[in-house]
Formats: C-alpha cells, sequence, structure tokens
C-alpha cells in the first residue's frame, strides 16, 4: 500500500487522532501529517521480513514537538526512522504517522534534540534531521545512517544471506546559526571551519590527542572554540 498524503486542517472539534490524554490538542491544528498505509518504510521494502531495525530506537517514546510557529507540544509518541529519513510519531490504534518537515523547528526525545536543517556535502545541498550535540556559536550536529543490504541468495558451501538493516558510522557537522551545516571529515577541514582560532584550536587538538571522529573529543574541540580562550 503507497503512502497516502493527508494534510490535516482540523477544527478541534474533530478528534479522530488522539495521541493521549496529557498531548496537547494544538498538535492537530500546527504540524502537517503524512499518513503512512502500512507498516513499510516505503513501497518495496517490508521491514516486519528483514533483519534489524531503521530506527533509531524501535520503541515510540513520548517527546516534545516544536512547529515553525514556535508552538511547542508535549508527550508526542516519538521515534526516529534513520533508514527512510522520517520523524514518526503513534496516533490512535496505533497508527504510525510522520511530521512533515517544512512544519518542524525542532524535536526533542528523551535526552536527544533534533532539527532538521540544511547541509553541505561534496558541493551540493541538502537537507536532514540531525541530532544536536553542543550548542554554541559553532554547533555540533550528528547525522545517523543506516545501510538496507539486501537478501543474498545461496551459493556453492554459502547459506543464503537475509536482507537486513545495518547501522553505519554517523557523520558530524559543524554549523554556524542558521547556516548551512558542513561535515567534517579530518582535523583539517575542522580547522579550516573556525578560521577565527586556526592556531588556537590546533594547538589545543595536538596538546590534548584529539580525534576528530570521535563524538565526545568533537565535543571538548568545539567547547574550547566557544569558550574564547
Amino acid at each position: 500500500m503507497k503512502k497516502e498524503t493527508v494534510l490535516l486542517v482540523i477544527l478541534l472539534c474533530c478528534t479522530h487522532l488522539v495521541f493521549g490524554q496529557n498531548t496537547d490538542a494544538r498538535f492537530l491544528q500546527n504540524i502537517q501529517l503524512s499518513v503512512l498505509g502500512d507498516k513499510q518504510t516505503d513501497s518495496k521494502i517490508d521491514i516486519s521480513n528483514i533483519k534489524g531495525s531503521p530506527y533509531l530506537n524501535s520503541e515510540f517514546i513520548n517527546g516534545e514537538v516544536t512547529s515553525t510557529n514556535n508552538t511547542t507540544i508535549n508527550n508526542v509518541p516519538l521515534r526516529y526512522n534513520i533508514y527512510s529519513g522520517e520523524m514518526e510519531f503513534e496516533g490512535e490504534e496505533k497508527k504510525t504517522f510522520y511530521l512533515e518537515k517544512s512544519t518542524v523547528k525542532n524535536i526533542k526525545i528523551g535526552d536527544s534534540e533534533f532539527i532538521y536543517k540544511i547541509y553541505l556535502l561534496n558541493n551540493k545541498m541538502s537537507r536532514s534531521y540531525f541530532e544536536i550535540l553542543y550548542h554554541g556559536k559553532a554547533t555540533l550536529l550528528k547525522r545517523y545512517r543506516m545501510i538496507f543490504e539486501s537478501a543474498k541468495p545461496p551459493k556453492p558451501y554459502q547459506d543464503p544471506v537475509p536482507a537486513q538493516f545495518k547501522t553505519a558510522s554517523p557523520d558530524f557537522y559543524i554549523a554556524f546559526g542558521d547556516n548551512e551545516a558542513k561535515r567534517i571529515f579530518s582535523s583539517k577541514e575542522l580547522v579550516e571551519t573556525l578560521p577565527d582560532k586556526k592556531a588556537e584550536t590546533v594547538a589545543y587538538i595536538k596538546k590534548n590527542k584529539l580525534k576528530v571522529n570521535n563524538q565526545e573529543d568533537l565535543i571538548k574541540i568545539l567547547q574550547f572554540y566557544n569558550s574564547g580562550q
């Protein structure tokens, strides 16, 4: 069943979608929704027959959504589908919906905060959900990645391999304000992204033997940069 796109322009009296007694009903007026017609990540992949999970966390967790008109709604059951790049929520009768990205300002799920932001990669602009790892003049972002591997038929002396989702290493990006996020591939590129403290940052990285492919090390580097030392 293909996805059915639904634009919900709802009066308060229309309550056919309910997220729980504590969920703000304004959610139905301020967020566009697209209903997933089935449990597939897309029209060709039935995740029920695939090893692994496309989700950051398969379970729905009550979170907070702030729309682009600055309306914040609490207690929304959310989960992030890394493979499809969609932020999903659970409605009445366990129906699954995903948020229309253009209406979302930020999302909080547990201790994690996400934004939908433009980014630059290989000289091409695109958009994605990012987890915010560190706020500041320079903000550190994490982009999750998921790989889908098709099933492989049996070969002589080799069993068949089922289709599966595999978590790939995340990518790290730096963003200044509303500007596009830029991926950090190396220490050199990181330093070039922070030109006003280039020498100091290089010295700090070397002194503390920090690596730019390590999340905790990147946080330390951005903390140093934003501290003004």
